[in-house]
């Protein structure tokens, strides 16, 4: 017999709050769904029938994703046609494109092939809605986008110079302060269903601190972005929560507060030391080291033509990621994300919009990556 669509409904609210909490008992649900605990048990039996429940404690099937946590905003770029003048005009391209760390991340992986979830917050406008749409385009599931009623959606205004570089930034990102400890909170079961979480520290002081310090860090992996100087202090004491911390030479310098004249495997010992498992450190033309307690490796891509570098750092964490979640070994997982950065450098777009897995798998092959172990 067919369910109406107002049982249909009400199995999907005992879906929902099973997913949110699995451990309350069928009274507890049907005071939440404002039914009888014997309709509970029917709309139970149902969903173990139909596999979306595996029966006895309401055990959810395994499931299959990567949680990307962070900024998602709107990017406006320039780009100058020569190198201009302070204070003056200059002819130029101008153009704006979805943006923000764990947005630009969560879009990569997904372009990769690999399911992928967004949990960010967006305002609720004009911007908001186009932001969310093209994400969904590029694979994402948004299902865990928010929507702010009165803030703007962020907004990241970038000048490069006219090699493509970036030269200098600004970003509105006053709406981050709102994904609170608490959003996270409400959705940890649902977070501890992801095979990975990928976060950016865009978010909030006390977000980070329950990410990284909470019952979460005890049950899952996180890679964390650094985006900034200023930003990337927000994990200094809770470098053992992280599994992978991305972070560019001057991010590092930060963090350490060593002096001057320390060498960039100064600053990596100095994080494992301090309880870090894993540091990706980019030191821009210079390379990358990927590092443990057990391996250092360097490498660094030959010679291309960078179109523009903003998001390649984004692709190169998404690439980290994908080969992670897929047991690549540590070499594998620093060419594939290189590969990753690499077409990303070569593309006006924050994200290359033709990444796929195939395409870095077939730029690595006739773009060798020299991978280096060094102690």
């Amino acid at each position: 017999m067919l369910m109406s669509k107002k049982e249909a409904n009400k199995e999907q609210q005992v879906l929902a709050i099973i997913r949110k909490n699995p451990m309350l008992s069928q009274q507890e649900i049907a005071d939440h769904v404002g039914i009888s605990r014997s309709a509970v048990a029917g709309y139970v039996m149902k969903l173990v029938e139909k596999g979306q429940i595996l029966g006895k404690g309401y055990v959810l099937p395994e499931a299959d994703f990567i949680s990307v946590i962070g900024g998602a905003n709107v990017d406006i770029q320039g780009r100058p046609q020569a190198s201009g003048r302070s204070g003056d005009s200059t002819p130029g391209l101008i153009w704006e494109a979805p943006g923000g760390v764990a947005r630009n991340i969560a879009a990569n992986l997904a372009m990769l092939g690999e399911a992928t979830q967004l949990l960010a917050m967006v305002g609720r406008d004009a911007r908001g809605t186009w932001l969310v749409d093209e994400t969904r385009l590029s694979g994402v599931d948004v299902s865990q986008v928010l929507l702010h009623p009165e803030l703007p959606t962020s907004t990241y205004l970038a000048l490069n110079d006219h090699k493509g570089n970036m030269d200098r930034a600004v970003s509105d990102m006053r709406l981050m302060e709102q994904v609170t400890a608490k959003v996270l909170r409400d959705r940890q079961f649902h977070l501890q269903q992801s095979r990975l979480i990928v976060a950016d520290t865009n978010l909030p002081d006390d977000t980070l601190e329950w990410l990284l310090a909470g019952p979460l860090a005890q049950t899952s992996a996180v890679f964390v972005d650094g985006v900034s100087c200023s930003k990337v202090m927000k994990v200094a004491n809770y470098l053992a929560g992280i599994h992978t911390l991305k972070i560019n030479l001057a991010e590092a310098e930060a963090l350490t507060a060593l002096t001057t004249k320390a060498e960039p495997m100064d600053h990596i010992r100095w994080l494992l030391d301090h309880g870090l498992q894993r540091v990706l450190l980019s030191l821009g033309p210079n390379g990358v080291i990927l590092a443990d307690a057990t391996q250092v490796l360097t490498a660094k891509l030959p010679a291309i033509e960078v179109v523009n570098d903003t998001g390649a750092g984004d692709a190169l964490m998404a690439g980290l990621a994908f080969g992670w979640s897929h047991q690549f070994n540590p070499q594998q997982q620093l060419e594939f994300a290189l590969g990753c950065a690499a077409l990303t450098l070569q593309c006006q777009e924050a994200n290359c919009p033709t990444l796929s897995k195939a395409k870095v798998k077939k730029w690595t092959k006739s773009h060798p990556i020299s991978i280096n172990t060094c102690k």
